[in-house]
């Protein structure tokens, strides 16, 4: 059995098209035939390349000849030459030494073209697929140069856009998910807390995801996490696509991993007097100050008058998204052959190298989800209870052992202090156990929600995986965790020492929350290339 695939075509200046073919039926070898064979003919009577009429005739086509059953041959209009052949033109039209329609200036016709596959056997009660798919490009205007137009820059990628899609089911990358808002309500003041649930495709910040629109060949070949926004909206109804009409939507935090990624921008088009023209779209603007998951709220972002506190007893909205970025970057090298013509006006092939570079022109994805919160400020006292904890107030540390200063200015307690000077210390000037005053610690510990603090004593300790090689601090993937002494459990890190990174901490045992972040992580060393890593001590 074979399959011929019939489709006229219409030659359009301002728009590249073509048809792909995507999946092939199995040989009987159990392989996939792929295209067999690509012929054509010509809608007028009296030649070999004149439509099929009769049965034979159509059987001609089906199996890669003309209609007359003789062979195509390369060259020409593929029936001058001696070299049969069963795929009509198939080079680039900007292919000076290849055979396609603009090399031999064939003139403008009535042309169908058939793609086959086969032969094949259809046993009793298989199935065989054969899929095919249309692609549409509509190029900047400019891009049409007759014979040297870049049909593989712009149809040939879509194509591979489209073969990619077909390999992935039609599946497209839906970004990280939207990190649920843990709200406490406090008088006059919110707290919302990011949470990355253990459903989500985000939990551990570990999102990536490959898109069809990647090039399987990329190095860089998914989209990853990157960063959070938060938006205070005017009504708990506001949609992802309405985040950009003031009216409804505030931008309240954005935050993102501390790296060489700051601001994104996203390929888009304007229309220009009915042509559409590629413009840069900027998505997010990065502060790449590091990521965070607590955030105080004390102000109404809708309004513009008088004060803007917000105002016990009344009910406010928010919104979460999470977003992802990839920024491939393929360098292409191919031979291109172009005519020349010699002093004696001879046109000469002469073979070049061509340098292209096909990078990622969308390297924004937001998640495509949003998830929405509603709170409501009050009195904070509870059965008489006074909170006197505030949100981001420092814990006291003590360091048992260890080294490092986290990237933090350090202050000891004045206990600490006055230890070393104590005339009844028998070490002099050692001090056993390090005190650090809230907030001035190797290790970040603050408060995220007063209401839930605990009466607890807590012991973090590193593992560090380099620990027995002679490396003089400790090994970026390296981890974490925190015992809690009080209630002998144990709270792990989410995430290794790569980055720093804030922790809401909670019980994975029990869900208890503590009403408290730790922020634990390693950095770059003075004089570090925030992009290789490397200092100038490395060879």
């Amino acid at each position: 059995m074979r399959i011929a695939v019939r489709r006229l075509v219409m030659e359009l200046r301002c728009l590249f098209k073509g048809i792909d073919f995507f999946e092939g039926p199995i040989g009987d070898d159990g392989k996939q035939l792929g295209l067999t064979s690509f012929s054509y003919f010509i809608n007028q009577a009296g030649s070999n390349l004149s439509d099929p009429q009769v049965a034979v005739e159509f059987r001609n086509v089906q199996t890669g000849f003309t209609r007359t059953g003789k062979p195509f041959t390369k060259g020409g209009n593929g029936i001058v030459g001696t070299d049969p052949t069963k795929y009509c033109f198939p080079d680039y039209p900007s292919n000076a030494a290849g055979w396609s329609m603009c090399k031999e200036a064939l003139a403008p016709q009535d042309l169908r073209f058939v793609q086959n596959s086969g032969p094949f056997t259809m046993k009793s009660g298989k199935e065989s697929y054969i899929t095919i798919g249309a692609v549409f490009v509509q190029p900047p205007v400019g891009s049409y140069n007759g014979c040297k137009v870049d049909i593989d820059g712009f149809l040939g990628k879509a194509d591979d856009l489209a073969q990619n899609l077909f390999d992935n089911d039609f599946k497209v990358a839906k970004g990280p998910n939207a990190p649920e808002l843990a709200v406490r309500e406090l008088d006059k003041k919110l707290i919302l807390n990011l949470v990355n649930p253990i459903t989500s495709n985000n939990f551990q910040e570990a999102y990536a995801e490959p898109s069809p629109d990647i090039p399987k060949e990329a190095k860089d070949n998914k989209y990853k996490f990157e960063g959070y926004l938060v938006y205070q909206l005017i009504s708990p109804t506001v949609t992802s696509s309405e985040l950009e009409d003031p009216s409804k939507a505030k931008l309240l935090m954005q935050c993102d991993i501390k790296n060489d990624i700051k601001d994104i921008t996203n390929e888009g088009f304007v229309d220009v007097d009915g042509v559409k023209m590629p413009v840069q779209v900027l998505k997010v603007k990065g502060s790449n100050n590091g990521i965070v998951h607590s955030i105080e709220v004390t102000e109404d972002l809708f309004q513009t008058l008088g004060v803007k506190n917000l105002v016990n007893n009344k009910e406010y909205y928010f919104a979460s998204i999470a977003y992802s970025s990839n920024y491939y970057n393929i360098t292409k090298t191919q031979e291109v052959v172009t005519l020349v013509k010699d002093t004696f006006g001879i046109d000469r092939p002469v073979r070049s190298t061509v340098t292209t570079i096909d990078k990622q022109k969308r390297p924004f994805l937001a998640g495509s989800n949003l998830y929405v919160a509603s709170a409501i400020p009050h009195m904070s006292d509870v059965n008489g209870v006074e909170y006197k904890a505030k949100f981001g107030q420092g814990i006291p540390v003590t360091r048992v052992l260890g080294k490092g200063n986290g990237g933090v200015e350090l202050d000891l307690l004045d206990s600490t202090y006055s230890m070393f000077f104590d005339k009844d210390n028998s070490l002099k000037n050692l001090v056993d156990n390090l005190e650090y005053k809230g907030g001035a610690s190797p290790v970040k510990v603050r408060v995220t929600d007063p209401r839930s603090l605990q009466d607890v004593d807590f012991e973090l300790q590193v593992v560090d995986s380099s620990y027995f090689t002679t490396k003089q601090q400790v090994a970026r993937n390296s981890s974490w965790f925190v015992l809690d002494k009080t209630n002998n459990d144990t709270l792990f890190g989410e995430r290794d020492l790569t980055r720093p990174n804030e922790q809401i901490m909670y019980s994975q045992k029990t869900g208890k929350r503590y009403g408290i972040s730790i922020e634990v992580g390693t950095i770059d060393s003075t004089g570090t290339n925030p992009v290789n890593k490397k200092t100038c001590m490395d060879s």
